[in-house]
């Protein structure tokens, strides 16, 4: 096998149109992060009016996009780890030696990112994860289920604990800041 992308002959084509529709999903999201204060992703009044287009674009981009996109492009991270690591163990290819390679190419790319473009980089994220993902691809389905509904109940589950021991005053000054940013000149 060839150390290299994947003939356009062997590729998923429906798997790279979802993952070209989550990349436009994130950046319909991103663009706002791009022009705005980074809590308007938060507090949506604190960068001016919520009234009008501004609060029907932001509606829209809540429900539709936000979060949903990255969620999306996640599992197909996943997933494709999985379809690599699988086709290296096909042929025979030291499957693990070229994940970690490959990861690490994304991590100094991430970093890169990072620290000379934009600080929202999720590319270090990624790569952090598909060190540890790709331990687990040939756990069975169900377990990996039942841990990823232990993993989503643990924040809900701080949140809890927090709200009984400190009352609503620990959870109102746990959130983003209340009042407005100036807009800039």
């Amino acid at each position: 096998m060839t150390d290299g992308p994947t003939p356009p002959t062997e590729r998923i084509v429906s798997l790279d149109a979802l993952r070209g529709v989550a990349v436009l999903g994130i950046l319909l999201i991103n663009v706002r992060v791009f022009s705005m204060p980074e809590v308007t992703l938060l507090n949506p009044t604190a960068y001016g009016g919520f009234t009008g287009l501004d609060y029907w674009a932001w509606l829209l981009g809540h429900v539709f996009a936000e979060l949903k996109f990255i969620t999306v492009f996640s599992a197909l991270f996943g997933a494709g780890t999985v379809l690599f690591v699988e086709k290296r163990r096909q042929s025979e290819d030291p499957a693990m030696g070229y994940h970690y390679r490959r990861t690490a190419w994304l991590l100094v790319i991430g970093l890169a990112h990072a620290y000379l473009l934009w600080y929202g980089d999720i590319l270090v994220a990624y790569a952090l994860c598909g060190l540890v993902i790709v331990l687990f691809v040939d756990t069975p389905a169900r377990t990996l289920a039942g841990v990823g509904v232990v993993l989503l109940l643990v924040p809900s589950l701080t949140e809890l604990a927090v709200g009984l021991a400190g009352g609503g005053a620990a959870i109102a000054t746990s959130g983003p800041p209340r009042g407005r940013c100036s807009k800039p000149r």
